[in-house]
């Protein structure tokens, strides 16, 4: 490879050409230099001995594909069938049969590591499997999303391959390697050599639940050579699709956290479970359809072609236009219903002209013409609001929003939609702002009317594919939205049921998500249950905290059998002083990245100052600062979700920071104890956790 970059920098290539010629071989040339470049210093990690056809074959297994024009050396992509029968513990296929399967560790050009995997004189392929991936769970943190291209398991590359056109559901416990999965899916599915169905990175959408995760999960896309995919959380994607530049507040959940008073809690907790409800959209088309009906009823179509100097007109009536109406209402979201009216009428105009006998020559001018007349009587009949306000209002009259959902939701739904907001009273932001409960409403409202999906030059499209991380935290509601916005089945979410922080808003159950998106009653929810990021030690604690709220959906996580320090509580001291013994005992201990994770972010400046007052160094990082690069950081407990640190260390681990009887805090204090991949510190205020006092050790 070295020795083919060489002659491609000298320009060997292109001697004795014209200038021309000359000039776009050197361009060809750099190409080519620059792409095999990234091969250098670890060419292949994977190689099979395989007979087929009566010949014995050498296969290399790479990151990228490298084709040597002379046929000694050649690596076929992780992507290709050559991987599929690496990954898999198949032995046989249609052609032929596997005699070797060989992991290569190859780092800066060294051969590292040989570990075989299968051999025909008899080697354990699941224990072989295991070492490998032990080797590399050993390694520190990146900084960055995880690349398991190298060790991924027979699981997770058939849920990797699964095929794009039906839609993904995966369960998984914290440290499952989701969100590697899911970019890993991105680049299977863009694959080159996979020309039916192949995605474009570009028209590909990735919801995760935190611009800090975002950020983070972006800087394993190039080197998976996947570009362009639009990586943003669900409300950003939801205010970009609504044109909003304004705050986005969650007055619900303020107020669960906020009052003792437990019916308003109930009423709070139901309110946000109805207006998320799938049902919710056939609720807002209802009313906006009754509207349209009832100006197109005092309304009369009319419009008037000339051609060769002879006048043809044709009109329809009220009737006529609430029918056509009433025909697109139940259609596709991605044009919305005025352009589907619009275009429709002008359908229906022509049909009408040519049994007056205009002939087709005529049908540009008359069609100009018709579109004219037609968005006239569109700019009347449909009275035009933003979303925002069409939501509002029709969340303030109880009167209307009784008779469109009527027939659709049931009693109990409508009574709670009907429930004054207990979160009323709560102070908005000064700026203006939108409540979390009312962006899938108003998008749903901008769906309906005005159509939505992907922009682009000849209007909006579906995405090829929708990926949603943290899936657990969507609404139903959200979930239908998706179903169109995507190709038909093109949707793969992963999530952990466990990790659900905000149910009163969000699915209760997969099912709930599988209903919206299913194809065919053979889609069903896919499960992983093993667990790759952290050390059996912090697996059983993280278990103990789950069993206190598990659902039977999610099944208890399975560590792989890597054992760590024991998880230690450190109980003398003030916080900040613990805090940083151990910072530096992690430091110490060769531990790079350290999560300091606090429940509430309002405390993570003053914690970081005290940190450096003590001489440990530490950056903030929530939703202002959002890029995280590794080393030490402080940070609340929700934005981590995704993010593995070397070592973390919960501080406030006791009930005033997590309550016990508040199943969103006991949420998030499993997401804080499930960071760290090789050791876990308590920091608690008073009484230790009771979740957490058994299986760690007192310092």
């Amino acid at each position: 490879m070295v020795r083919r970059i060489l002659e491609l920098e000298d320009g060997l290539a292109d001697v004795g050409a014209d200038e021309d010629t000359a000039f776009v071989q050197r361009l060809d040339n750099e190409a080519e230099a620059q792409q095999l470049s990234v091969h250098v210093d670890a060419p292949y990690f994977g190689a099979m001995v395989v007979r087929a056809g009566g010949k014995t074959s050498k296969l290399y297994l790479g990151r990228y594909p490298y084709y040597d024009k002379a046929g000694r050396y050649t690596v076929s992509d992780w992507r290709s069938p050559v991987g599929q029968l690496f990954y898999t513990q198949d032995t046989r296929w249609k052609k032929g049969e596997v005699h070797l399967k060989r992991q290569l560790d190859i780092k800066k050009r060294e051969l590292v590591r040989v570990t075989d995997l299968y051999a025909r004189e008899g080697v354990n392929e699941v224990s072989a499997r295991e070492d490998v991936l032990l080797q590399r769970l050993g390694e520190g943190a990146t900084g960055g999303m995880r690349d398991i291209v190298s060790t991924i398991q027979p699981e997770q590359d058939a849920l990797i391959r699964h095929p794009g056109h039906r839609p993904l559901v995966i369960q998984g416990p914290a440290g499952s390697g989701k969100t590697s999965l899911l970019f890993h899916r991105i680049a299977f599915l863009a694959f080159d050599g996979r020309q039916e169905g192949a995605l474009d990175p570009r028209n590909t959408l990735v919801l995760v639940p935190n611009r800090v995760l975002a950020g983070y999960a972006r800087r394993v896309l190039p080197d998976l050579r996947i570009e362009g995919v639009q990586v943003v959380t669900p409300e950003d994607w939801m205010a970009e699709q609504l044109r909003l530049n304004v705050e986005v507040t969650d007055k619900t959940l303020t107020l669960l956290l906020g009052t003792a008073e437990r019916e308003l809690k109930r009423r709070a907790w139901l309110r946000a479970k109805a207006l998320g409800d799938a049902r919710m959209l056939d609720v807002l088309r209802a009313g906006i359809v009754r509207r349209y009906r009832e100006s197109l009823g005092s309304e009369r179509f009319e419009s008037s072609v000339t051609v060769n100097f002879e006048e043809y007109t044709v009109g329809l009536d009220g009737p006529a236009l609430s029918e056509i109406l009433d025909d697109i209402a139940p259609r596709s979201l991605l044009s919305g219903l005025r352009e589907a009216f619009v275009r429709r009428l002008v359908e229906r105009g022509w049909q009408d002209l040519e049994a007056l006998g205009v002939s087709d020559g005529a049908y540009r001018a008359a069609k100009s013409q018709l579109e004219y007349d037609a968005a006239k009587l569109m700019g009347r009949a449909f009275r035009a609001a933003s979303p925002i306000t069409e939501v509002r209002r029709l969340l303030r009259e109880p009167g209307e929003l009784a008779a469109a959902a009527r027939g659709i939701l049931s009693e109990a739904r409508v009574k709670a939609l009907l429930t004054p907001d207990p979160a009323a009273y709560l102070p908005s932001a000064r700026t203006g702002s939108v409540d979390t409960l009312e962006l899938p409403l108003m998008l749903a409202v901008k769906a309906i009317t005005e159509g939505f999906g992907r922009k682009s030059a000849s209007g909006a499209r579906p995405y090829d594919h929708i990926l949603v991380d943290e899936g657990q935290d969507l609404s139903p509601l959200l979930y239908r939205l998706l179903s169109d916005a995507a190709q038909a089945g093109s949707i793969t979410v992963a999530g952990d049921i466990n990790q659900g922080i905000h149910g009163y808003r969000a699915i209760s159950f997969w099912t709930e998500a599988l209903e919206q998106l299913r194809t065919s009653p053979d889609d069903q929810v896919h499960h992983l249950q093993r667990t790759y990021r952290s050390t059996r030690q912090i697996v059983g604690l993280a278990s103990q905290v789950a069993r206190s709220f598990a659902r039977d959906e999610a099944l208890e996580a399975v560590a792989v059998p890597r054992d760590g320090q024991q998880v230690s509580v450190l109980i003398r001291g003030s916080g900040a002083d613990r805090a940083a013994a151990a910072v530096q005992d992690a430091l110490k201990s060769g531990f790079a990245n350290v999560g300091v994770i606090l429940r509430h972010g309002r405390h993570a400046e003053a914690l970081a100052r005290a940190l450096g007052e003590r001489d440990v160094h530490a950056q903030v990082i929530d939703t202002q600062h959002k890029v995280y690069g590794g080393g030490v950081v402080v940070m609340p407990a929700n934005l981590t979700k995704g993010l593995e640190f070397d070592a973390a260390i919960v501080v406030g681990a006791d009930e005033s920071s997590y309550p016990g009887d508040v199943e969103y805090e006991t949420r998030l204090l499993y997401v804080a104890v499930t960071r760290g991949m090789h050791a876990l510190w308590l920091i608690p205020d008073g009484e230790l956790h009771p979740l957490l006092r058994p299986q760690v050790v007192g310092a």
